[in-house]
């Protein structure tokens, strides 16, 4: 094998091989996406929890509480439990 034609040799391998590590890169990226979205769905949701805590609290559906760690623990109150039982949520 002459000089040009290792040359042209392993020029064809390292495209070959760049172009693999580049479609590992694409899909490696497309993971990351989607990850990125549903972490960012869940964020939206903890961001939007409180108001409906609130809107549920106001129903009187949920109510709070503090444990011995001053944490706030929410509940669903006996009309919350018979509002998700009539609708078939809770048994």
């Amino acid at each position: 094998m002459g000089g040009r034609e290792k040359k042209a040799s392993l020029l064809t391998k390292r495209v070959v091989a760049l172009e693999k590590e580049n479609l590992n890169l694409k899909s490696e990226n497309a993971e990351l996406r989607a990850q990125l979205n549903r972490i960012e769905g869940e964020l939206a949701w903890l961001k939007a929890a409180p108001f409906y805590l609130g809107e549920l609290a106001e129903s009187g559906l949920v109510d709070k509480s503090q444990n011995d760690a001053c944490q706030t623990l929410w509940y669903l109150t006996h009309e919350g439990r018979r509002y998700l039982a009539k609708r078939g949520l809770l048994t």
